[in-house]
């Protein structure tokens, strides 16, 4: 059964249907990180952020890790896209927070506790 899985998961990500492989292996942050960009791509900031708290979620319930930095950078370069509405202070915390364990996860402290300071500063002052 392993081996049949793993073959099917390989004929996916051969194949580009990252849709399938999040529904086999939710935590498959390549696949996640190729809707993302597919989104961003197309302007649709809501579902790159969207994709992006689903990613996350998983990854910490499966594996207890954050995203990627090139996951974090799609889901910032999501929120920097202009239009009708301005970056929430709420999606500012998570992008802060997402950082900070890409900081923690590579071993850098100071930048993981600088970035968990300013997501609860935020978070305070909007009494989130």
């Amino acid at each position: 059964r392993q081996r049949l899985r793993e073959l099917y998961v390989r004929l996916l990500e051969a194949a580009g249907l990252w849709e399938r492989l999040l529904a086999v292996d939710p935590a498959d942050e390549r696949a996640a990180r190729a809707l993302m960009q597919a989104s961003l791509d197309a302007g649709n900031r809501g579902e790159v952020v969207r994709q992006c708290g689903r990613l996350r979620e998983s990854l910490r319930v499966d594996l207890g890790v954050g995203p990627q930095a090139a996951t974090v950078a799609i889901y910032e370069k999501a929120l920097a896209l202009g239009g009708a509405q301005p970056t929430g202070i709420a999606e500012r915390v998570r992008g802060l927070l997402a950082w900070g364990i890409i900081q923690l996860n590579s071993g850098d402290f100071g930048d993981a506790g600088q970035k968990g300071a300013e997501a609860r500063t935020l978070a305070i002052a909007a009494e989130l």
